[in-house]
């Protein structure tokens, strides 16, 4: 936490390469929906169209970085923008755009792509800012690929929110997420790195079923001033709101605990549905790595095969014929896994599920 202007920040952290190298090789962005499609982000796809073409231009040239499958560049597309140009660091990401909405891609970093010289009048960052350590220096690679008055929209988490957002205990201190930001601390970051704010909104999107995210949507326009601002208004939410965040994970991880002793004391061989972070941080800060652990499942092919805790990470269709308990790690798709589980896979084991929906 910076005392001076109230940002929270993750520290001890590995550097720029590390993370780049993890979201190229590691990437989970690919294997949100069926084909590749992001489909609970529909609204928030739309929402975001909506607030730039309140703004620029049909002919305006807009570069998304971190485009994932390419679902915002899709929705850009369809409301008539046609100069779309997406960036990302996982190869089959960009392959999915290219095939799912037909709109040009690179693969690569932000790094890599201010080095090319290319000029952009709109560049959008949803999600991306909050998992970049070297932050200022990726701003001011933004500003040498904006136009002069071009436009920056910004979409982050809202720290302001995380405790009124149902998610896994814990969840948002990931070790994919680094920054946490309020509108004033987003705000101040943009204005001292050379961007004037236009516009700043809090929302909340569907993820999933009955499940929301809470947002910060911001505009801002690149400065053509020499100087950036320097005088920062001081956050007075963005600690208090943390703290009732981590307040709220225990308790809710308290319960949590109960469920994973049972399956322990049991001694029986169980499947775990799940290898994200709050899989790994439940095997090194609850008893679930003394469960006997028969096998990991998850949808990522980039996981499969591998082994977590010497255990092997297995697809789902190769839980046929087998007979252990499952236990769901997961919040947000616990409904949609048992669903798959039961109804896709036609699988009777017993499930254990950790939250009540």
């Amino acid at each position: 936490m910076c005392h001076g202007c109230g940002f929270a920040y993750a520290d001890h952290i590995p550097d720029q390469a590390a993370f780049d190298a993890y979201y190229r090789d590691m990437s989970k962005y690919e294997f949100q929906g069926p084909g590749g499609k992001e489909e609970f982000d529909v609204p928030r796809f739309r929402a975001i169209t909506e607030i730039l073409g309140s703004i620029a231009p049909r002919d305006a040239s807009i570069l998304e970085i971190g485009c994932a499958t390419g679902g915002q560049l899709g929705a850009l597309k369809e409301s008539g923008y046609e100069k779309l140009v997406g960036l990302d660091p996982s190869p089959l990401c960009v392959e999915t755009t290219k095939r799912l909405y037909g709109v040009d891609a690179v693969c690569g970093s932000l790094a890599e792509l201010v080095g090319s010289q290319r000029r952009f009048d709109v560049i959008l960052m949803s999600n991306v800012l909050e998992h970049i350590p070297d932050v200022r220096p990726a701003l001011a690679g933004l500003r040498q690929l904006l136009r002069d008055d071009g436009i920056l929209f910004v979409e982050v988490p809202n720290v302001i929110e995380f405790s009124r957002w149902d998610d896994a205990p814990f969840q948002q201190f990931s070790t994919e997420h680094i920054n946490f930001f309020s509108p004033r601390t987003l705000a101040n970051l943009l204005q001292t790195a050379g961007f004037m704010l236009v516009r700043c909104e809090q929302n909340s999107y569907a993820v999933a079923p009955g499940q929301t995210w809470p947002a910060i949507d911001a505009v801002f326009r690149r400065s053509t001033l020499e100087l950036p601002q320097t005088h920062v208004e001081k956050d007075s939410f963005t600690e208090a709101a943390l703290a009732e965040y981590v307040a709220k994970s225990r308790r809710v991880e308290a319960r949590i605990l109960g469920t994973i002793d049972e399956l322990v004391a049991s001694g029986r061989p169980i499947v775990v549905w799940g290898v994200g972070t709050y899989t790994q941080r439940l095997l090194s800060t609850s008893r679930l790595g003394e469960a006997v652990i028969a096998a990991f499942v998850d949808a990522n092919p980039h996981y499969q095969g591998k082994q977590l805790h010497g255990v092997p990470i297995i697809p789902s269709e190769a839980l046929a014929g087998r007979t252990e308990p499952i236990l769901i790690s997961s919040r947000v798709f616990q409904g949609e896994i048992a669903k798959q589980i039961r109804e896709t896979l036609r699988l009777d084991n017993a499930l254990y599920t950790l939250y009540e929906l």
